[in-house]
């Protein structure tokens, strides 16, 4: 996992946490450096992780703007997001397969998938997923479909 250079792309002790907002939108710098590296996905899980951090980046439809992206990729079928949820002290992780949406469990096309996992998934408060939460090595907090083994 990539770690940020500063309290910003951890919404860490700093103010980073407090300034965010729906009106005073931020991304993080490392969010902004993943944004061009996957410009041209090359895969389904590439393409729907594009959609996601775009959606993360700049949609309105739930609360995209509360989440600052630490780190993103793809492995196999899955792709995935760690981020920090701006009031939750907590860095997590949400996975899910790029052509099955996380909503219905159907299959959708993956810049569906990544907008949906962006907006209704990591964009939404944790709520009762909070309490089934899967904690790593790293100290990231997993929900959604579990990593495959590296």
């Amino acid at each position: 996992m990539i770690r940020g250079d500063n309290d910003e792309d951890f919404f860490g002790h700093s103010e980073a946490a407090a300034v965010y907002s729906e009106t005073q939108r931020r991304f993080t710098t490392h969010h902004r450096a993943l944004l061009e590296s996957y410009s041209a996905p090359g895969t389904p899980a590439e393409t729907a992780l594009l959609a996601c951090l775009l959606a993360l980046r700049d949609g309105r439809i739930t609360e995209e703007w509360s989440v600052g992206v630490i780190d993103a990729g793809s492995r196999g079928d899955v792709f995935y997001v760690v981020y920090r949820w701006w009031s939750l002290p907590l860095t997590l992780g949400f996975a899910t397969e790029a052509t099955t949406s996380p909503l219905y469990g159907s299959p959708d096309d993956p810049a569906t998938v990544g907008r949906d996992a962006a907006a209704f998934c990591i964009g939404e408060p944790l709520g009762t997923v909070r309490d089934h939460l899967v904690g790593d090595e790293n100290d990231i907090h997993w929900w959604g479909t579990p990593l495959p083994k590296r």
